[in-house]
């Protein structure tokens, strides 16, 4: 008979429990977006106005700050930081984003 075995499950990262310390309370207050897209961000002297929309609406929000992790080719840095380049560093095992100058 087969047996089978599950991989043990890996101990949280400081990535995940940031996550988690950083999304509790806005998910409290019900301003934490899933699944939408981020179309513009335009900063201003009141804060940040962030449009968005998904499959059944388009929203604009004034904020106060913006997180942007959505990766690598990020959507919220190409937007903020329209001349930029990548450096790959092979010590590094992510990209780090800088401002030429």
């Amino acid at each position: 008979a087969l047996a089978t075995v599950k991989p043990p499950i890996p101990p949280p990262s400081i990535a995940t429990e940031l996550v988690d310390i950083l999304k509790e309370p806005l998910e409290k207050s019900g301003i934490l977006y899933y699944s939408h897209n981020m179309t513009n961000i335009k900063q201003d002297k009141d804060g940040v106005a962030i449009s968005f929309d998904n499959e059944k609406q388009q929203k604009t929000v004034q904020v106060d700050m913006v997180i942007g992790a959505d990766g690598i080719h990020s959507t919220v840095v190409k937007q903020i930081f329209t001349q930029t380049a990548h450096i790959h560093c092979p010590l590094l095992p992510a990209r780090k984003v800088i401002n030429p100058p």
